[in-house]
């Protein structure tokens, strides 16, 4: 993904402890009850062909616009539909029309770590049928984990509680936007050598929706409905994990050590 010009955060922190209220960050701007509107409706209201697809049903819950469930069971050799073809199907079908997809992957690496590798074929077949067909030109494609490792004899050790509160995060973003807003790569890149959280994620996609639709269409969804975090598509310079929307005991900044 970094040849295609990916951009890996290296200070990226998750908000809450497991999928749920990270996701949730994500894509309403709000880790606790009441919940924002989910970003990912807005885009439908606005025109995107949405969709959310999801390789294990177990692993968080919530409203979504519609629901395809479906599992790898290693054990037993059977592939049924991989992540490769719901995105290829997907990206073809609509291809004269503005898409957003969220994918979350999780049967391989909820309880195995070292089972992730069972993704890497699949997530470069995405990627490469997605730049030679030209729709990275116009597409911000996201790569991380809700969280980090939570299970296992690795979670008893000092390098597990950095993994778990700083889940990687690499975005690659439209390879057409470095002549339509080379300011943006500029921020995404110095961005990427400060603190970031999954807060900022959400308003980076509110960011995107109001370059489709305008500002003001996007702040009146909004009113009354604020979030922690900030537009990775400006400078964030330096800040603290409380000004990032990062608890305390998620906060692996030297600063933020919780001493035991």
């Amino acid at each position: 993904a970094q040849t295609l010009g990916g951009v890996f955060f290296k200070g990226h922190h998750k908000v809450g402890l497991n999928s749920e209220p990270n996701v949730m960050a994500m894509l309403s701007g709000s880790a606790d009850r009441p919940w924002n509107p989910f970003i990912i409706n807005t885009f439908h209201r606005h025109g995107w062909t949405t969709m959310v697809f999801e390789d294990n049903h177990r692993a968080f819950s919530h409203a979504k616009p519609f629901d395809i469930s479906f599992v790898h069971p290693l054990n037993f050799g059977q592939i049924l539909t991989p992540p490769t073809e719901v995105v290829r199907d997907f990206i073809t079908a609509y291809s004269d029309r503005p898409t957003f997809l969220h994918l979350h992957v999780s049967e391989y690496t909820h309880n195995v770590q070292n089972a992730a590798r069972y993704y890497d074929t699949d997530l470069a077949e995405i990627l490469t049928n997605l730049s030679n067909s030209g729709a990275l030109r116009d597409t911000f494609f996201l790569v991380l984990g809700d969280h980090g490792p939570r299970f296992e004899n690795f979670s008893a050790t000092v390098q597990r509680n950095i993994e778990n509160n700083m889940p990687g995060f690499l975005l690659v973003p439209p390879t057409g936007m470095r002549a339509s807003h080379p300011g943006f790569l500029t921020s995404l890149s110095a961005n990427s050598e400060v603190l970031t959280s999954h807060y900022d994620i959400h308003q980076t996609l509110r960011h995107l929706l109001a370059l489709g639709v305008g500002w003001q269409a996007v702040a009146s969804l909004y009113s009354g409905k604020t979030s922690p975090g900030r537009s990775l598509l400006q400078p964030l310079g330096s800040r603290t994990c409380s000004e990032a929307g990062v608890p305390l005991q998620f906060c692996s900044c030297p600063q933020g050590e919780v001493v035991l």
